[in-house]
């Protein structure tokens, strides 16, 4: 059915599905950006004082300190320069803290340009991104006159990705040309007395506000975008469903969300050039870290393992069986041992029966979603939803918290997983547990503050002799001394392996991000058939 045939409301309706794109994008940010002056400039196609931009998915946000609000003059630096393969150096006395905008540069890596304002004492720094939109017809018409034979075109912002950089705590945000443009040009009438080329007109040097925004509640709600592969030691380690999730039960809702590739878009539905990376008809997909049909991993196998852990979580009221659970897989199952593959189904029968689970309920939970079979030739339901949530919010990274529907774009470690549920909390409905975690300076002293429990104290002996009673004490506590030094040896040298590994896997993913459906396969990683298609490489 055709719903729109008239022109002038074939333009309204885009006009308000660009609306509605805008709004969902600024709904699902954590950070906020807002030009507060000049008071009323506008932004975007819309006309609005927040900026539309896409936030840094490397560094570590300081959700609870310092940057968590920050309102601070504008600062410009840009080069016209046509070797944009050079990386600029800030001074390291560029005057007062500022917000800095950056345009040129457009090779350089993200985590430079963060990484060297942060040094030259910028509290944010805000990319310009390089292209032109391609449909200019809804753009004003001194933007289509800039953009005149510029090559290359892009109507959505690109993600601002980057390999782990722990040390940028700074907010970096990448936001358009059309308001990168308005920007410069308001900053150069008032600092260079520049006349004006663009829609704004202005009297004063631009002021942002850049404020972490996680929607704050009574009560926190939090999901885990992840999968079975992917694991991170933060939560597949025993410890989280051990000592930190008693302590988030009672304050905080969670629900796992889980990674999900569309067979359909990439084209893997009539095609054979997916090999053993997706199934129910090649409808679902998972990412092949060793390649197609070769090595010890399966795309199948590892959505699979997806699903059951999908289904453990919806069919037991226990939550900590499910956090056990996957714990076990990540420990048992995550790698080939025994004759037995990565997540092998027989590797899952053997965790739900460690964590007290119903094997024969997950299946059936699975089968009434529409199975997850090769040759399953129904739709999943759960997978479906999944693939929608995912492709609304644009999420690009593994793994992924979101805090009352707000992404939180970091590296994951436990300070920053706590961190954004405490953010999440109206400031007086925060719980005691969050003043610890805001004063812990890393996992360790996060670890041992906020959760261990302090040793028991030694009781001095009540006389200086040493009775027949005591010596044999002393034999006991020295053997299990040894004995329990050769388990905590042991358990280290089992947990370094695991961690290890899921190093290795987070670098090999921290090198790619999704590119859903641009290249057919790109998700895969090794070549398809007779082409060279590969993850593609983040060149920045």
């Amino acid at each position: 059915m055709e719903l729109v045939r008239h022109p002038a409301l074939n333009h309204r309706l885009v006009r308000m599905l660009e609306f509605s794109r805008e709004i969902l994008v600024l709904m699902f940010q954590s950070l906020d950006i807002t030009v507060t002056k000049p008071v009323g400039l506008k932004f975007g196609l819309q006309g609005s004082t927040s900026l539309e931009h896409q936030s840094a998915t490397f560094g570590t946000p300081d959700l609870l300190g310092e940057f968590s609000h920050a309102e601070q003059k504008m600062k410009l630096y840009e080069t016209n320069s046509q070797d944009s393969n050079l990386c600029p150096t800030f001074s390291r006395d560029m005057g007062s803290k500022g917000i800095l905008l950056i345009d040129g540069y457009y090779d350089c890596p993200y985590t430079k340009l963060a990484r060297e304002a942060q040094e030259a004492g910028m509290v944010g720094v805000v990319v310009a991104e390089k292209s032109y939109a391609c449909t200019l017809g809804k753009y004003p018409e001194w933007y289509k006159k800039q953009a005149e034979g510029r090559h290359g075109c892009k109507d959505t912002l690109p993600h601002m990705t980057g390999k782990f950089a722990s040390d940028i705590t700074i907010p970096a945000v990448i936001i358009s040309r059309l308001d990168a443009e308005r920007l410069k040009d308001c900053f150069k009438q008032v600092v260079n007395k520049a006349n004006k080329t663009t829609d704004v007109e202005c009297t004063a040097v631009p002021e942002l506000e850049m404020k972490w925004n996680l929607n704050p509640h009574d009560k926190v709600s939090w999901e885990l975008w992840t999968s079975s592969l992917l694991n991170r030691d933060v939560f597949a380690d025993s410890y989280f469903y051990k000592m930190v999730l008693p302590r988030l039960q009672n304050i905080s809702t969670f629900q796992p969300r889980f990674f999900v590739w569309n067979g359909t878009e990439l084209g893997c539905r009539d095609s054979k050039k997916c090999g053993d990376a997706c199934h129910n008809k090649n409808r679902y997909c998972h990412m092949d870290p060793d390649g197609l049909n070769t090595g010890d991993y399966s795309g199948i196998r590892m959505s699979q393992e997806n699903m059951r852990q999908y289904c453990v979580f919806k069919t037991n009221s226990e939550q900590i069986k499910w956090w056990k659970y996957i714990s076990l897989i990540a420990e048992k199952c995550s790698r080939a041992a025994n004759g037995r593959r990565p997540f092998d189904v027989d590797c899952s029968k053997e965790c739900h029966a460690d964590a007290g689970l119903n094997f024969d309920a997950t299946m059936k939970c699975i089968t009434d979603n529409g199975g997850y079979g090769v040759d399953d030739d129904r739709k999943n339901s759960a997978w479906e939803e999944e693939l929608r949530d995912r492709n609304e919010i644009d999420l690009q990274r593994l793994p992924t918290i979101t805090v009352n529907g707000r992404i939180i774009e970091a590296e994951l470690t436990l300070k920053i997983v706590l961190e954004a549920i405490c953010g999440g909390f109206i400031r007086k409905k925060r719980p005691e547990l969050c003043q610890c975690v805001s004063r812990s300076a890393d996992d360790i002293t996060l670890r041992r503050e906020c959760f261990d429990a302090p040793p028991p104290p030694i009781t001095p002996p009540s006389s200086g002799g040493v009775g027949t009673g005591t010596f044999f004490m002393v034999l006991v506590l020295l053997a299990g001394g040894l004995v329990l030094a050769f388990y905590l040896v042991r358990l280290r040298d089992r947990t370094r392996m695991r961690q290890e590994f899921h190093e290795d896997v987070r670098n090999i993913m921290s090198e790619y991000m999704r590119m859903d459906g641009e290249d057919d396969g790109s998700f895969l990683g090794n070549s398809i058939g007779s082409e060279d298609v590969g993850i593609n490489l983040v060149n920045r």
